[in-house]
C-alpha cells in the first residue's frame, strides 16, 4: 500500500491553532501486527488475542497534514513570527515530498491549501492586498486551493469595489478559477474558494494575462453611503512576471 502525502498547507495569519491541533491528532487503529518477540521490543504498542491472531493497537495520525501557520505576531510558539511577504516562493520545478523544506528555502516546495481568513482586509494599502492575492497564487501548487475570507462589507459599502469587480481581479487579474459549488456564506463575511488552474491557459477559468485596468482603483459606487475605501490593486510584474 503506497503511504498517503501529506497535504501541505500554509495558514496567513493564524489567530488560533485549531489547524495545527488537527495536524497532531491521532488516534488508535487495531492491525495485525509483527511476531510476539519483535513486539517485546515495543514500548509504545499493546496487544491482544482475536481469534487465534495477534492484533497491535497502533497510534495513527488522524488528518494527513503538514500546517505551516504564520502570523506577523504570534500568539502561541507553535505559530511562526513572520510577514507573508517574506515568505521564500517555492521552486516551481521541485517535486513535492511529504516533509517541509522549512530549512531551506531554496528548496521550499508549492503548497497543497493556503488559508486567507480575514487577512486582505488588514493591509493598509491597495496594492498590499494585490500583491498577497498574487504571492497567494504563486506559492500554490497547480491545482493547488486557497480559501479566502473578507468582510462583506469591503465589497458592498467600498465606493472602489463591489463583489463581481473583486471576482474578476480574482479570476481575470490573479488567474484563479472560483469554486462557487463549495462555497459558502454568513450574514458578515463573505468566502472564496479558489484554485489555481491546472493547465494555465484560457481553456481554464483562469487566465494569466495582464490588463492596465487591474493596475487602478475605479469609482464604482457614489454617494454619501459608500463610505468605505476598501480597494485592490494588482503590479504588472507581480502578476505576469
Amino acid at each position: 500500500k503506497i503511504p498517503r502525502r501529506d497535504v501541505l498547507l500554509l495558514e496567513v495569519g493564524a489567530i488560533n491553532t485549531q489547524l495545527l491541533d488537527a495536524a497532531a491528532r491521532t488516534r488508535m487503529r487495531k492491525s495485525h501486527g509483527p511476531s510476539s518477540n519483535d513486539l517485546q521490543t515495543e514500548k509504545n504498542m499493546s496487544t491482544c488475542k482475536s481469534n487465534g491472531s495477534l492484533l497491535t493497537n497502533q497510534t495513527e495520525r488522524v488528518y494527513h497534514l503538514d500546517v505551516k501557520a504564520i502570523d506577523i505576531r504570534s500568539t502561541d510558539p507553535r505559530i511562526e513570527e513572520m510577514n507573508f511577504f517574506d515568505l521564500p516562493l517555492p521552486d516551481p520545478n521541485q517535486a513535492i515530498s511529504r516533509i517541509a523544506a522549512d530549512n531551506d528555502p531554496s528548496t521550499r516546495q508549492p503548497y497543497d491549501v493556503i488559508v486567507n481568513s480575514m487577512v486582505i482586509n488588514c493591509l493598509t494599502t491597495p496594492d498590499q492586498r494585490g500583491k498577497m492575492l498574487s504571492l497567494c497564487y504563486l506559492h500554490l501548487r497547480p491545482g493547488g486551493v486557497c480559501f479566502i475570507t473578507v468582510p462583506k462589507l469591503c465589497l458592498i459599502q467600498s465606493k472602489f469595489m463591489s463583489r463581481s469587480y473583486f471576482e474578476e481581479i480574482l479570476t481575470k487579474g490573479v488567474g484563479f478559477e472560483i469554486l462557487r459549488e463549495v462555497g459558502r456564506e454568513s450574514p458578515k463575511v463573505a468566502f472564496f474558494v479558489l484554485r489555481r488552474p491546472k493547465e494555465e491557459d484560457e481553456s481554464c477559468g483562469g487566465i494569466r494575462s495582464w490588463d492596465d485596468k487591474f493596475a487602478r482603483m475605479p469609482v464604482i459606487h457614489r454617494g454619501k453611503k459608500f463610505r468605505n475605501t476598501f480597494a485592490v490593486t494588482l503590479n504588472k510584474e507581480e502578476v505576469v512576471g
